[in-house]
């Protein structure tokens, strides 16, 4: 899924994370795991490559027609060619989810399984 708008967001310095918003249709399509590549509008792609995260959780709630999406950046703000990326408040770009073959099943009760694995 391509050309999703992310925003980069963070809770604390150390551990960043990316809000993106998906319709209802998108979302069906997604897990959590999923490898999101982020293109950030600020940062060149030929030059500083892109942001790699992975989808950390999915909103069970629509809320004005779409849903929330976080991303985790397990390798913090570092793109694919090695360049740090400082935090700053308006930091956005392009999102790409890269869904792996799944059946619809196991897209639908990926988030229940998440609910469970936590407890």
């Amino acid at each position: 899924m391509k050309g999703t708008l992310c925003t980069v967001i963070s809770k604390q310095q150390a551990n960043p994370l990316g809000h993106i918003r998906l319709s209802q249709d998108e979302v069906a399509e997604v897990a959590v795991g999923d490898k999101v590549n982020i293109e950030l509008n600020k940062y060149p792609t030929h030059s500083y490559g892109v942001l790699p995260g992975k989808i950390a959780s999915i909103s069970f709630v629509p809320y004005n027609k779409s849903y929330a999406v976080e991303v985790a950046f397990p390798e913090g703000l570092t793109t694919t060619n090695h360049k740090e990326i400082k935090y700053e408040i308006d930091l956005s770009g392009k999102a790409e989810i890269i869904t792996s073959s799944r059946s619809i099943l196991s897209r639908i009760f990926a988030p229940i399984y998440e609910l469970f694995k936590e407890k």
